[in-house]
C-alpha cells in the first residue's frame, strides 16, 4: 500500500469516527434514528475482538515472542539496527489477509527498558522521508509505559517497531489486540 493511499484511508477512518460520534451525540439529544437499508461495505468498519495478548518478549512469556527472541535492541538516533518487524495478522482473531486490514487497534507497552527514549511504530515499508519519526510512546529507563495505538499494516501485513534511546540498550514489548478496522476489500459476509 502506498504512503498516500495509507494516509487517505486513515483520513477516511478519522472522518467516519467523527461522523459516528456526531450522529450518536445528535441522536441522544433529539431522539433521531439512523439506519441503513443493507450492508455498508465501504471499509473503515471497526471489528471488536476479545482482548488478547499477541506479543510479549519477556522470557516468562516467550511463547508470544518473535525473532529475534528476547529483549529487543534500542539504538541511538533512528538506528535501523533497532527495528524489528511484527506480523499481528492471524493472531488474536485478526484476519490473515493484509488486503482486509486497514489498521489494528491495540495497546503497546514498553517494559523493562534499560535506557530512556521513545518507541516508533509504523506500517512496514512506510517512508517518512527523513529523520522526523514520530513517537508512539516515550519511556524512562526501568519504567513500564502502555499506550493505545491504531496502527496500519504494511503490504506484507507487518508493523515495524523502532526504539530510539540515548545510548544503545534493550527493552521488552507487550502488545494486546482488541480490534481492527477493515478495508473496503474485506468481505464481511453481507446480509
Amino acid at each position: 500500500m502506498s504512503q498516500n493511499k495509507w494516509f487517505r484511508q486513515a483520513a477516511v477512518v478519522a472522518v467516519a469516527c467523527a461522523m459516528v460520534a456526531s450522529v450518536v451525540a445528535s441522536a441522544s439529544s433529539t431522539g433521531a434514528v439512523v439506519s441503513a437499508a443493507g450492508p455498508v461495505d465501504a471499509g473503515g468498519e471497526f471489528h471488536p475482538l476479545t482482548p488478547t495478548r499477541i506479543l510479549d518478549t519477556r522470557p516468562e512469556e516467550g511463547k508470544y515472542d518473535v525473532a529475534p527472541l528476547g529483549p529487543k535492541p534500542s539504538g541511538v538516533g533512528n538506528a535501523t539496527t533497532a527495528e524489528f518487524k511484527f506480523d499481528p495478522l492471524g493472531r488474536g482473531g485478526l484476519p490473515t489477509d493484509p488486503a482486509d486490514v486497514l489498521a489494528v487497534v491495540m495497546t503497546v507497552t514498553v517494559t523493562q527498558p534499560t535506557q530512556s527514549g521513545y518507541l516508533s511504530a509504523y506500517p512496514t515499508g512506510f517512508d517518512f522521508g527523513g529523520d522526523d519519526i514520530s513517537a508512539l510512546l516515550t519511556f524512562e529507563a526501568g519504567a513500564d509505559v502502555p499506550n493505545l495505538a491504531i496502527l496500519g499494516v504494511g503490504p506484507d501485513g507487518t508493523i515495524t517497531f523502532n526504539a530510539n534511546t540515548e545510548k544503545a540498550g534493550s527493552y521488552h514489548l507487550v502488545v494486546d489486540v482488541f480490534g481492527w478496522i477493515s478495508t473496503s476489500a474485506h468481505d464481511s459476509g453481507g446480509g
